[in-house]
């Protein structure tokens, strides 16, 4: 499971950004200029997510002590505060196989009910990532979800830290895009297992 973990860290930090659209420039050396910035930075990112697998793997810290029950129950938790794709219910379950641990979609339900809906990103949305990276990005919603308990912050991560120290000064900069605890868009998550006589093995729906 390490392999695949690397390669998925790589592509995910070299992904992670795209030029902001109130940042383009008419200007073609001036967008030349952008683009070199977010390159660098992308493979910025990628070589230092390669230096920390390699320093988990000195310190002996497993994919499956990270990848636990409660930690993809963190994930579910953390996608619905971000408005949730139904691509999650295909890839968490895949990689939770993968740990060996048995991700129940039902569990969706149950913790959509609790969570809030705090961001509507693009393209469901009207705001985008790179709007959500300058708010304080996912470690400030994961602090706003932390107010209510909703998270298990004790976990050990990839960072080699817990979820608590992780997060810990991560602040909400912007509550336009991500909206306080107390004023959320809405009370549940952005996603629905469903069951029936039209898909009676569960299918799934996004609310928008």
């Amino acid at each position: 499971i390490c392999y695949p973990l690397c390669l998925f860290f790589f592509f995910f930090f070299l992904m992670i950004r795209r030029p902001p659209r109130s940042t383009l420039s008419s200007s073609s050396a001036a967008s030349d200029v952008y683009k070199r910035q977010v390159y660098s930075e992308r493979i910025r990112l990628a070589k230092h997510a390669g230096m920390k697998v390699m320093e988990l793997l000195e310190k002996n810290i497993r994919p499956r002590d990270i990848l636990t029950e409660k930690a993809f129950e963190n994930a579910l938790t953390v996608d619905m505060a971000l408005g949730c794709s139904t691509n999650s219910m295909l890839h968490l379950p895949a990689i939770a196989h993968e740990a060996g641990v048995d991700l129940n979609l039902e569990k969706a339900n149950e913790i959509s009910k609790r969570t809030p809906n705090l961001c509507h990103l693009a393209p469901a949305g009207h705001t985008y990532i790179e709007e959500l990276n300058e708010a304080g990005g996912v470690y400030a919603v994961m602090n706003e979800l932390n107010k209510k308990n909703l998270l298990h912050t004790d976990l050990i991560t990839a960072t080699g830290k817990t979820v608590a120290e992780n997060i810990e000064g991560c602040v909400n900069k912007n509550p336009e895009v991500i909206r306080p605890i107390d004023d959320p868009y809405s009370q549940t998550g952005g996603i629905a297992v469903l069951k029936g006589n039209l898909a009676p093995d569960s299918g799934c729906l996004l609310y928008t």
